[in-house]
Formats: C-alpha cells, structure tokens, sequence
C-alpha cells in the first residue's frame, strides 16, 4: 500500500517563463506548476514539477514517482 501525496495545480515558477510573461503579458497563462504536499491543506511542500518537466503528474495520474519513491496521488483544487 501506497502513502499518499497532494497535487495542485499552481501558478509556474519557472525564471524563464516568468520573464516571458513580463516581455508578452498573457503569455504564459496556462503555464502551470504541479506542486506536491505531505498533506490535503498543501501546507507541507514535498516537490515541485514544472511546465517543462516530462514526467510531470497528468490530472488521471493516480500514483507518482518522486524522490526514488512511488507515492499515490490525490489532486486538490488548484491554485488560482
């Protein structure tokens, strides 16, 4: 049995696409983070993918690898 993990969507923080946003404004609206917490409030960060990162977690995944480990999945509401 898997322990679980929390997975929101939420604003990227990505330096590069940050900086485009700046150049072009409303370019990078659906540019998104997938941010993982320890626990359902997402007060206890445990990582991060960004919008380029190909292994990311799509919103069906139900398990997720990070930190060498297989973790199950809950998403919450995203981040708005």
């Amino acid at each position: 049995m898997l322990i679980t993990v929390f997975a929101r969507r939420e604003p990227t923080r990505n330096q590069e696409a940050r900086a485009l946003e700046r150049i072009s404004p409303g370019s990078c609206k659906r540019l998104t983070d997938i941010a993982v917490y320890r626990d359902r409030e997402c007060t206890q960060p445990f990582g991060r993918f960004g919008p380029d990162h190909s292994l990311r977690p799509r919103s069906s995944s139900k398990t997720v690898r990070l930190n060498c480990w297989s973790w199950a999945l809950e998403w919450v509401a995203p981040l708005h």
